[in-house]
This record gives structure tokens, C-alpha cells and sequence, in this order.
């Protein structure tokens, strides 16, 4: 897996290395926060190895859209408050149809077990990963 890692553009292989160091880290303290390998690898799975023309990245773009704040021009100051937001006068307004739902997509099982390796050989995989000194 090494080898195949390493013909990732550098800034590609670091971040990855630097992500699932902290998976790891997150996993050894699953004592605390129940978050093993297994089942980080099940939750970030789909947002670490997004598949293209996953109609998921459309919900990407949702969250760009609505995490973007209040315009910083001069003389477009807004009244609104972060509630203002939330609560819209039209009470025919579902919040939930904003949000995509993934439901009707079956899970992929190749990448959740990809990310579990690399969580859990991850010294082993990056080797100079013993470098990394978690404070």
C-alpha cells in the first residue's frame, strides 16, 4: 500500500498522512470516545474517498453556500441575527428538505476498509510517522 501511496502528488500523500494520524490518535482514545478504527473508518469513509459523480458532493456545495457569512462590503449591513436564519416568517419553510439525505445510497465497503488500514497500519504505511509528537 506503501508504494501505491507514494505515487500520490506530495501535498496529497502529506495531508493524508497528517488525517489519519489523527484518526489514529482519535482511535487510541476510544476508551473515552468509543470512536475505534472500525468505526472512524464508517463515519469519514465517504467524506475522505469521495467517488466521482457521488451525489453526495452536491451536499459540498450546499455547505459552501450556507457557510458563507455575512457580505463584507461597506453599507450592506444586515439587521439579521444567526436566528433570523433559522426561523423564517414562512412557516412553509422545511429545513430539512435543504439537507441531502444519503439513505437510498449503500455504503461503500471497499473505502471504509481502505480507511481502517490506513488507520490502523498507519506507522507501518507512512514510516516516518514516528516523527509526529502529539502534545
Amino acid at each position: 500500500m506503501r508504494n501505491i501511496l507514494k505515487k500520490l502528488p506530495n501535498a496529497n500523500y502529506m495531508t493524508l498522512e497528517f488525517v489519519t494520524a489523527l484518526f489514529l490518535r482519535v482511535s487510541q482514545k476510544s476508551s473515552v470516545n468509543k470512536m475505534d478504527a472500525s468505526s472512524l473508518a464508517v463515519e469519514l469513509a465517504p467524506v475522505v474517498m469521495r467517488q466521482k459523480g457521488d451525489l453526495r458532493a452536491d451536499f459540498c456545495s450546499h455547505l459552501y453556500y450556507t457557510s458563507r457569512g455575512p457580505s463584507k462590503t461597506p453599507g450592506s449591513a444586515s439587521n439579521y441575527n444567526a436566528n433570523d436564519l433559522l426561523f423564517d416568517e414562512d412557516d412553509s419553510y422545511n429545513a430539512a428538505s435543504q439537507i441531502p439525505l444519503d439513505d437510498g445510497s449503500p455504503p461503500d465497503y471497499g473505502a471504509i476498509e481502505v480507511i481502517q488500514c490506513l488507520i490502523e497500519h498507519h506507522n507501518a504505511i507512512f514510516t516516518d510517522a514516528n516523527e509526529t509528537i502529539w502534545r
